[in-house]
């Protein structure tokens, strides 16, 4: 948070959405955000290292096709910190001056497998939200678990907040008890 204050400070902005400029690339807001901490090793987009590749969610979740599924950090810029924690970022860019964007995800059935169209691919439902970016900290770097809610905490960075996603980190830091439930990553998914 520190390094949002800073970084927002710095820029004059009253929010989110002044530090993450729409029409600068991913890859430069990230290089700006990292400028703000305590780096030792930087991995830029599709580089290995720095983070694991597939972090599993808190519990087994259908990745829309029957396995389990996990969050895929190669989209994400990764950075180690001095205290040996990882940070990741995928600042989202080309929406408007609010960070505000339509976002497209599969429609899912009961079972959460995703519904077929008829052509091949997947139903879709189009959705308007003012996201700047995702975050992920990893807290002791490449050393399993790698399980959010275990070692790893997500964030969704909208216009006026950063607010946990996939994971409670709120509650871990109050009542001190991790939230995930152990599981093979890739089995096929049962309720």
């Amino acid at each position: 948070m520190n390094a949002f204050d800073k970084w927002k400070y710095d820029k004059g902005a009253d929010d989110f959405s002044g530090i993450f400029d729409q029409n600068k690339t991913t890859q430069a807001l990230a290089e700006e955000f990292f400028s703000y901490l305590k780096i030792i090793e930087i991995c830029n987009q599709g580089k290995n290292g720095c983070m694991e590749q597939y972090i599993k969610y808190p519990k087994a979740k259908n990745n829309g096709q029957g396995k389990n599924g996990t969050v895929t950090t190669t989209r994400f810029y990764k950075a180690v910190l001095t205290d040996g924690s990882s940070i990741a970022i995928l600042p989202y860019v080309g929406g408007d001056s609010n960070c505000g964007r339509i976002f497209t995800d599969k429609l899912t059935d009961s079972n959460g497998n995703w519904i077929p169209d008829g052509n091949g691919g997947y139903q879709t439902k189009e959705t308007y939200s003012k996201q700047c970016g995702t975050m992920i900290i990893d807290a002791n770097g490449l050393k399993g678990p790698n399980q959010l809610g275990a070692d790893v905490y997500s964030f969704i960075i909208t216009n006026k907040q950063i607010a946990n996603w996939h994971t409670k980190i709120d509650s871990v830091l109050v009542d001190e008890e991790l939230q995930y439930s152990n599981y093979e990553a890739g089995a096929d998914f049962s309720n």
